[in-house]
């Protein structure tokens, strides 16, 4: 076991008294740090992604270390950390029963009540495939002074150490659309959507949102994702990365529904940029890692220029659509999952 003290760009082990430090007197670290984690470079990604809290997990050994931003999690909101983080089924020194994980955080309801839900902001070597809140599905209605328990669950990418950084919010609000069988993407069609709906609080309107796609493809060049909101508001996320000056097929590499990719505001890689340091007809997410992307309209000029110009202050509550457009032949795919979470103010 570690105890970690920071100081700006210097990282010092200190002993082994209870593991409870602060950066900058922000982030609060506790826990068993793995030892094959790079802490100090974690720690950063996590004040980067805005979290509220993250775990970094080894699935070999369970060691499990939470990160707290203090900024965030305390002194602006009503969630805490109640104990520590455990990995459920961790402790398989060769990932021999498989890549899905669990994390058990227990969390404390410090003030008010209602609905609770959680939204992953970052993740490192890890494809979440759903959380509990309190024993049940996210969201759900937790009262003040209640310790409760948030389950993560998710796949690894390799059977190497795990970052998963997330929020625990009273006003966010998340939609799920599941195409069953999956939708067609071709040239012939023109564009596929998923309708998916946000039942938000009355009056709350549209602040930070994320987009997760579960969808496949041959060539990335061929297509244009939208986002439009229940006004008819819509943004270009991503107009057919790799094509210069309106000519040319674009980026050739693809997409597959088991690894979704993600849009929002912020994330480190420009949607223009999607799949650029892959070689011919790899594969998006699976192959680089790179599977968060910020929204790009390019030559789009009639799109705003990100979410935030596009959507906040709107109502968040309604159908919303996530649509992919083919602009090319000889290519095809299938749209399979469409989510949309707003963080929401009223």
């Amino acid at each position: 076991m570690r105890s970690i003290h920071f100081i700006p760009a210097v990282l010092i082990a200190i002993g082994c008294t209870p593991e409870q430090q602060i950066l900058a007197e922000q982030v609060v670290i506790e826990g068993d740090v793995p030892a094959d984690a790079d802490l100090d470079q974690a720690t950063q990604d996590f004040l980067a992604s805005g979290a509220q809290f993250g775990v970094i997990v080894d699935p070999v050994t369970g060691e499990t270390t939470t990160l707290t931003n203090l900024d965030r999690a305390i002194t602006s909101n009503d969630f805490s950390l109640a104990d520590a983080a455990t990995c459920v089924d961790c402790g398989d020194p060769t990932c021999a029963t498989g890549m899905g994980r669990q994390i058990n955080v227990p969390m404390r309801r410090d003030s008010g009540s209602g609905v609770v839900d959680v939204n992953y902001t970052r993740m490192l070597n890890w494809t979440p495939t759903g959380e509990t809140c309190d024993g049940g599905a996210c969201p759900t209605n937790i009262n003040a002074s209640t310790v409760f328990d948030v389950d993560l669950v998710g796949n690894l990418t390799s059977c190497s150490v795990f970052n998963v950084f997330f929020d625990v919010d009273d006003n966010v609000y998340s939609g799920t659309t599941t195409l069953s069988p999956p939708a067609a993407i071709n040239n012939s069609i023109g564009q596929t959507c998923a309708d998916v709906v946000i039942d938000s609080a009355a009056g709350a309107v549209a602040g930070n949102v994320r987009v997760d796609i579960a969808m496949s493809h041959t060539w990335i060049g061929d297509l244009d994702i939208q986002v439009i909101s229940p006004d008819g508001t819509m943004l270009t996320a991503m107009n057919r990365p790799g094509r210069t000056g309106g000519s040319g097929l674009g980026n050739n590499r693809e997409l597959v529904t088991t690894s979704p990719i993600s849009f929002f505001d912020g994330a480190a890689t420009d949607a223009e940029d999607m799949g650029d340091t892959l070689a011919n007809n790899q594969t998006i997410c699976l192959d680089d890692g790179e599977c968060e992307f910020s929204p790009n309209p390019d030559e789009v000029v009639s799109s705003p220029a990100n979410f935030a110009a596009a959507f906040n202050g709107l109502s968040a509550a309604g159908t919303w659509q996530v649509c992919v457009f083919d602009g090319q032949s000889g290519d095809s795919g299938t749209l399979e999952t469409a989510t949309i979470t707003l963080t929401t103010s009223n």
